[in-house]
């Protein structure tokens, strides 16, 4: 028995280094380090006491993670519907992004067009459905996407 429990404080010890190690190298979602920890323990009914330990220690929040994915997301000229769906792959509640009504979106959409499309006529109306669709596939809506062609036009 006392075998039994040397090992079990040697596993959570483990476990707790291997988590630390994860999330020095970027933020990770509950959902995600669960996951991640899964796959190196024997025993799973450890791993939920350590996550509640590293969230009430403050090292562990999906509230950080959802804002590194829309800081990468909003740096990658990305839109809001790709946002909502790395955070939805992740578990997280699109809620937890807190500063997603400082992103500019439109802004993001006209820079992402203007990179993409910096020497092709967008008066074109097969141009401008190629932008569209590569708007649509960057996760920005339609209003977004329209009014982003929009403005590049206007320019």
């Amino acid at each position: 028995m006392r075998l039994r429990a040397i090992s079990l404080t040697d596993e959570l010890a483990r476990l707790k280094k291997r988590a630390l190690d994860l999330l020095s190298r970027r933020e990770h979602s509950t959902f995600e380090l669960y996951n991640k920890l899964k796959r190196h323990c024997d025993d799973e009914s450890l791993i939920n006491p350590l996550l509640t330990e590293l969230k009430s220690q403050g090292l562990l929040s999906d509230h950080r993670f959802a804002d590194s994915v829309r800081r990468k997301v909003s740096g990658k000229l990305q839109g809001p519907l790709r946002l909502k769906r790395d955070l939805s792959v992740a578990k997280v509640s699109a809620d937890f992004c807190s500063n997603d009504e400082h992103v500019d979106w439109l802004s993001l959409a006209v820079a992402a067009l203007e990179k993409k499309f910096k020497l092709h006529d967008l008066t074109d109306p097969k141009c401008q459905a190629k932008a569209l669709r590569f708007l649509a596939g960057r996760g920005f809506t339609q209003d977004i996407a329209y009014n982003a062609l929009k403005r590049l036009r206007q320019q």
